[in-house]
């Protein structure tokens, strides 16, 4: 049975469909390939925080986005990986610079402007950052 991509979008929002790694498990089991088109974050900023306190701040990043939006996260040394249905990615917290790479999902893919702005301004509020185009 084939799944308009429309339908698929419906279901995978509203009826918790489950997309893994290109492969689409409906609830129901039925199964189709998706040829899913990602969208890529990639924003390298600069901070003046100490080490320390860019480890913290990144962590209470990491708990916040997992309040708000139910992301899954964990740290791998210096390295906040995160994931859940439509995005994942990785903050690299570095002496002085942070990199935030996120891959969106077909339905988060419009709005990658107004999540990169988001973005931006956090890292400028709670981070004191500046901005290199990557």
């Amino acid at each position: 049975m084939q799944i308009s991509p429309v339908r698929l979008l419906f279901l995978n929002f509203f009826c918790g469909v489950l997309v893994i790694r290109n492969r689409c498990l409906l609830n129901c089991g039925i199964r189709q390939e998706v040829n899913e088109k990602v969208s890529t974050i990639d924003i390298h900023a600069f901070h003046t925080l100490s080490h320390e306190e860019a480890l913290n701040a990144a962590d209470e990043l990491s708990i916040d986005l997992a309040k708000k939006f139910g992301i899954d996260y964990g740290w791998d040394d210096e390295v906040i990986h995160f994931e859940r249905p439509g995005v994942s990615g990785q903050i690299q917290v570095q002496e002085s610079e942070l990199r935030i790479q996120a891959n969106l999902g077909l339905m988060l893919m419009m709005l990658k402007t107004p999540i990169e702005q988001e973005i931006t301004r956090y890292l400028k509020e709670h981070f004191g950052c500046s901005f290199d185009v990557v």
